[in-house]
């Protein structure tokens, strides 16, 4: 490959992985990294198996890669003398993410080359039938097909992941809709909350003197006769009642 140097850096694999190796807040950019978009087969099996002890939540440290490395035909003495060597050299993580981007360049501009030159040799062997602008349109395609994994991917990955389980919720609840177990009576009430909910916290306020209490009391008699759990507390400015402290008795003892 012409001037294969420009497309990798020895320097800047060593550092990503030596930060890695040293420093635990380094971790979180593995996911961020694809193995192939290290040039050396060295450093790519070295972050194999960082990629490996991190998905199974196990220490990573030069030892655990060692083993990793030798059960992929590594020799291990070679491999913890390269680690020490390497880790030995990283003073700061601060650049981290400086180099990850060199790494990334590097890496779209081999996947670059290497579809171009796909590219060149399908020219050859193309039907002189096939319309221009196909030919065209294949062209820019395998171009585009180039992916580059950055920090955009796994936000949009959380955002597909949250869309998709607010969606089961909202078709769970749209199936549960006549199901009137957690509801208060309170239509009005109701029909903001659809209902009291398992690991929800409804906040009831109100003026002086509107019933606060009473009505979370009564609610608390109603689902205590459902045997759902149901937990009512309140807050005052004065002494509670000896009506309230019973009435709050019997919900306990409901449960009891």
């Amino acid at each position: 490959m012409q001037d294969e140097n420009k497309l990798y850096s020895e320097e800047v694999e060593q550092n990503i992985l030596g930060c890695m190796l040293v420093f635990e807040d380094c971790i979180r950019y593995v996911k961020e990294i694809e193995i192939d978009e290290f040039y050396t087969v060295l450093h790519r099996k070295i972050f194999e198996s960082i990629k490996e002890l991190e998905a199974n939540d196990n220490p990573i440290d030069l030892l655990s890669v060692k083993e990793i490395g030798k059960a992929k035909g590594l020799d291990d003495k070679k491999l913890l003398s390269y680690l020490a060597k390497i880790t030995s050299e990283v003073v700061t993580s601060a650049s981290i993410e400086y180099y990850i981007s060199k790494l990334k360049n590097y890496a779209t501009r081999r996947k670059i080359i290497k579809a171009s030159q796909k590219i060149m040799s399908n020219m050859y062997e193309i039907n002189s039938d096939i319309e221009a602008e196909e030919i065209k349109k294949d062209v820019l395609q395998a171009i585009s097909d180039i992916k580059v994994n950055t920090k955009s991917d796994d936000v949009e990955d959380e955002m597909k992941s949250v869309i998709a389980e607010s969606i089961q919720d909202i078709e769970g609840k749209y199936h549960k809709r006549d199901d009137y177990k957690y509801h208060t009576g309170l239509f009005e009430l109701d029909k903001v909350t659809d209902g009291l909910h398992a690991q929800e916290l409804t906040l009831i306020a109100a003026r002086p003197r509107s019933r606060k209490d009473s009505t979370g009391f009564k609610n608390s008699r109603k689902h205590s006769e459902k045997r759902n759990l149901y937990i009512f507390c309140f807050i005052r400015n004065v002494k509670k009642t000896i009506r309230q402290q019973n009435d709050l008795k019997q919900v306990w003892d409901r449960f009891s």
